[in-house]
């Protein structure tokens, strides 16, 4: 789930993909190992970092930068930030960090990975991380938008029943099963992505639309007659 916000990207440097967490605060400084303690990163970013808190190791970086302009105040060489330099201003950052952690916090975001990819095991494997970003990347590349911000058919029950992924009958709607060559279900599943619906509301338009063509054309027929 954290992998996924800012766009897969490490939330630092905001080029790299992000493969690791790191801790805010770090678990050496009394932070905790939870969700909102994390941010998604890659693995230089996070080396880098170190202990640090974002703060100290910007003012670090900022040090290097002023030194790498040729302006360095040290009286000896080594003002090192461990390989990172990020030459970007801090409101750049502080904004990026802002809105990944308003993704992260997101309710309804939360509630859709939960329910399709079960509880976050935080103390994985860097394998077993990876694994799961790429299946989440994979399930939300079928998906023109965000599944977990289309309406929610039965919010009541604990269980996913977005519109546009998971989507349960209402009281006044009946399940109809359609038969389609391969070629029209793929033109159905391109349509759809691109009008933003799930692909079985897309069927129940068509229908709908077929229903009122024909009722307006039996009027249109009575009339003449």
């Amino acid at each position: 789930m954290v992998l996924t916000a800012n766009r897969g990207l490490c939330v630092y440097c905001n080029a790299m993909r992000s493969t690791t967490l790191d801790h805010v605060d770090s678990i050496a400084e009394g932070g905790r190992n939870a969700v909102e303690n994390l941010f998604p990163v890659c693995r230089r970013c996070n080396s880098a970092k170190g202990r640090l808190t974002v703060d100290d190791w910007f003012d670090e970086m900022e040090q290097a930068n002023y030194c790498r302009r040729g302006h360095c105040v040290h009286l000896e060489a080594g003002c090192s930030t461990r390989g990172v330099v990020l030459d970007i201003p801090w409101w750049e950052l502080s904004d990026r960090m802002e809105a990944t952690r308003a993704t992260i916090d997101d309710v309804d975001r939360t509630r859709w990975f939960s329910h399709h990819f079960a509880r976050t095991i935080l103390r994985t494997s860097t394998v077993d991380v990876i694994e799961r970003k790429q299946a989440a990347v994979k399930k939300l590349s079928a998906y023109p938008v965000p599944p977990w911000t289309s309406e929610e058919t039965e919010p009541e029950r604990d269980v996913c029943s977005r519109r546009l992924c998971c989507p349960q009958p209402a009281k006044d709607e009946w399940p109809t099963f359609f038969y389609l060559d391969a070629d029209t279900r793929r033109r159905a599943e391109k349509l759809a992505f691109e009008s933003e619906i799930n692909v079985i509301d897309l069927y129940g338009l068509a229908v709908w639309e077929f229903v009122v063509r024909a009722e307006r054309e039996g009027r249109e027929a009575r009339e003449r007659t």
